[in-house]
Parts: structure tokens; C-alpha cells; sequence
């Protein structure tokens, strides 16, 4: 068994990734590690925005197709410049439930949770992953804060339950009407590098600049053989009602050595004026070691 992340750019014009391997993928679970998305040069109301995945598997791929929606009642749509970068993260070759537990392309509406995931036995590790999220206005609005989020709830033995809440609303009392949630889970059945999987969960706040997270305690003398890092939750707020340009959230340069995973977290909003939203992002960050 062995366990192997890659990372992909998705755009509008160019949607549809294929994550390729080198062996059988027997799991796997796809997630946003950065969404930057704007409507170009000028900024405008949002009626929509909404990021959905669509992964599926065959062989030794995995695929997704990646639909990126922005925009307003005027017919001001999202520009090309707008990406994704998604991260596949497969477990390679026969028996890996012995392992892990990799769980894609679950949906339910913000305040409800998914159907159950049945699991093998007790899990050590168990994190939510955000796949992906739909707010929409009945007609477009402002943007006072937007926020996505994704938790898990375990019954050990048994069953993985997702949930979480989205919204989005300006100052005058206009709310989200469509609101919708997409995500993963990711589990281990051994405790500790074993599993040939170490993740942590860390809380940034906007600008919080480059990061070197060290593994070492859940490592011990191993050193990664690869990492990924995924977003789990999003929370940006203006001072007021502001019109949107671009929003930016996840992780950028995405990178490891040794027994660290560097990156550099994303919490922007902002609109043409000036006017600079705050918050925070909680990123899923992993670790990917031999497990012999």
C-alpha cells in the first residue's frame, strides 16, 4: 500500500483534471487546497458563488470535473484569470482499508449532514475535507461576510457522519437562500505513521504569511514522502456592504522537505475600492510516509 497526493490547476476554460498514478487507485479523496476566484478588473454584486468537484475513479485515475461559478444579476460572470488548485490524494494497490479510509463527493445542505460512511473498525485520525460549497441569493446583493465550514462526527467502529454550515449575507438583511456543502473524509485505522499518514488541523488568520509546520512528533524518524494541504473552513467578513472583485482562500506554494510542509495561507476578500476584508481559513494539513 501506498499513499499519493497530487495537485492540479482547474480554470474555467479548462475544467476537467485527470489524476494519473502508477498503480490501481483502491481509494482516494479530492479537495480544495486554494480557490481564487474574481470577476476580473472591476468588482460587482454576487448572486452566486459555487465550486463543485464531480470526481470519480477508474484504473489507475482519478478524474474530476471542476465547475467554478461567480456572478451577478447583470450577466457579469467569473473571469478566466480564476483557478482552483485541487488536490487527489489515492490510496495505491489492494487491501488499503486495512489503513485508511478516503471518502469522496458527499453533499448536503449547510445545517444537515451526509449519509453515513460505514467504517472497518476504531479511527485514529479523522478529518473533514472541503470539496465544495453553493451560495446563492434569490437576487444579487452585496457581501457584508461569506463562511463555509466542515466537521465530522465519529461513532467509533461504525460510521463517519459529515456536517457543517454556509452562508452568505450583506447588512441590510439579505441571506443566502441556496445553501449547499461538498466534502470528503479521511480516516486512518492504525495509529500514528503506520498508517503511512500523519494530518494536523491549524487556524490561520489573513496574512498570515509563509508556514513551516513541523511533523516530527507524529513522524518520529520517518521522513515524509509526500504532503497536501486542504482547506476545512473559510470565514471572511467586510466592515459593511461592499460589492465583491476576488476572493482568495486555502493555501498557495504548497511544498515539503524533510519533515515539514511549507505553504503560505489565503484569507482575502476584497471589492475595487479599497475596502479589504478579514478572517481566517482552518487548513487539513498531511503528511504522506512510508508505513513499514
Amino acid at each position: 500500500m501506498k499513499i499519493v497526493s497530487i495537485l492540479k490547476t482547474a480554470t474555467p476554460q479548462s475544467p476537467n483534471l485527470t489524476f494519473q498514478y502508477t498503480d490501481t487507485v483502491d481509494q482516494y479523496l479530492v479537495g480544495a487546497t486554494q480557490l481564487y476566484y474574481t470577476f476580473g478588473n472591476n468588482d460587482h454584486h454576487v448572486k452566486k458563488i459555487k465550486l463543485n468537484m464531480a470526481p470519480s475513479n477508474s484504473g489507475n485515475n482519478v478524474n474530476a470535473s471542476i465547475s467554478m461559478t461567480l456572478n451577478d444579476d447583470s450577466g457579469h460572470d467569473i473571469s478566466s484569470s480564476s483557478y482552483v488548485d485541487v488536490t487527489c490524494l489515492a490510496a495505491l494497490g489492494q487491501n488499503t482499508n486495512s489503513n485508511v479510509q478516503l471518502t469522496s463527493d458527499l453533499s448536503y445542505p449547510s445545517g444537515s449532514s451526509s449519509s453515513p460512511i460505514g467504517l472497518q473498525n476504531n479511527t485514529f485520525v479523522n478529518e473533514p475535507i472541503m470539496e465544495g460549497f453553493e451560495l446563492a441569493y434569490d437576487n444579487d446583493h452585496h457581501v457584508k461576510r461569506i463562511h463555509a465550514n466542515v466537521s465530522v462526527s465519529v461513532q467509533q467502529g461504525s460510521s463517519a457522519t459529515l456536517s457543517g454550515t454556509a452562508d452568505m449575507y450583506d447588512d441590510s438583511g439579505n441571506s443566502a437562500t441556496t445553501k449547499s456543502l461538498e466534502a470528503g473524509y479521511l480516516g486512518t485505522y492504525i495509529n500514528g505513521n503506520a498508517s503511512g499518514l500523519v494530518a494536523i488541523e491549524q487556524s490561520y488568520q489573513t496574512n498570515a504569511g509563509l508556514q513551516h509546520v513541523d511533523l516530527s512528533t507524529y513522524l518520529g524518524s520517518k521522513n515524509l514522502t509526500g504532503a497536501a494541504v486542504f482547506l476545512k473552513t473559510f470565514d471572511l467578513s467586510f466592515g459593511g456592504d461592499h460589492h465583491m472583485k476576488s476572493i482568495t482562500v486555502g493555501a498557495s506554494d504548497v511544498a515539503f522537505d524533510g519533515q515539514k510542509v511549507s505553504f503560505t495561507p489565503q484569507a482575502k476578500m476584497k471589492d475595487d475600492s479599497s475596502h479589504n476584508a478579514s478572517g481566517s481559513v482552518t487548513l487539513i494539513i498531511i503528511g504522506a510516509c512510508d508505513p513499514n
